[in-house]
């Protein structure tokens, strides 16, 4: 049984203030864009962007209807071909409700900008993007437009997507078991 989903024309357009210990990146960025455990992609490596990296690459990927939001992991390369060494530099949660429903039509074109958080929850960064929701189609659809509209993909050796699903932000230094759920809070001060 297939499921119903949008296809989702996402274009990583750049990042500004990425930091590591506190200093600038220096080297090879890249951004992971999932949807939920099985539908994910990388953008190529930017070798030269340092803490400013840009990208403006067109990403098309499969959105669940059920998925609640997008993630968007930024990571750096280690000087091995492994990618399970890349350091996350920061990650965002991209709500559904952005940019689908209300009063937003089909193919509308959106740019947005979100803060990012590294492993221990810290700011860490901004990414800017451009969603365009293009149509809600079964998964089997959207991934033969997906393989009709992107001819080059330069994967990240080493990368896949994970088969176990995981719910929630991962946080803390290097033990990515433990989730950190929130819950929005509204302070009413008297004038």
């Amino acid at each position: 049984m297939e499921t119903p989903s949008n296809a989702l024309e996402v274009t990583i357009l750049s990042c500004e203030e990425l930091r590591i210990g506190g200093n600038f990146l220096k080297k090879k960025v890249y951004v992971i864009v999932k949807t939920d455990p099985f539908n994910c992609h990388t953008t190529y490596i930017n070798e030269q962007g340092g803490g400013y990296p840009s990208w403006n690459e067109k990403i098309v990927i499969n959105m669940p209807m059920h998925a609640k939001f997008m993630t968007l992991e930024v990571r750096c390369c280690k000087t091995n071909n492994s990618s399970s060494d890349d350091r996350i530099v920061g990650l965002a949660n991209v709500p559904v409700s952005d940019f689908i429903g209300g009063y937003t039509p089909e193919n509308y074109l959106q740019f947005l900008s979100y803060r990012l958080s590294n492993a221990e929850g810290e700011r860490n960064g901004i990414i800017n993007i451009s969603i365009r929701v293009k149509v809600s189609i079964s998964s089997s659809a959207t991934m033969a437009f997906h393989n009709e509209t992107i001819h080059k993909r330069i994967n990240v050796p080493g990368y896949a997507c994970s088969t176990t699903p995981r719910f929630g932000v991962p946080m803390g230094r290097s033990n990515y078991d433990t989730v950190v759920t929130g819950v929005p809070v509204w302070s009413y001060q008297k004038a």
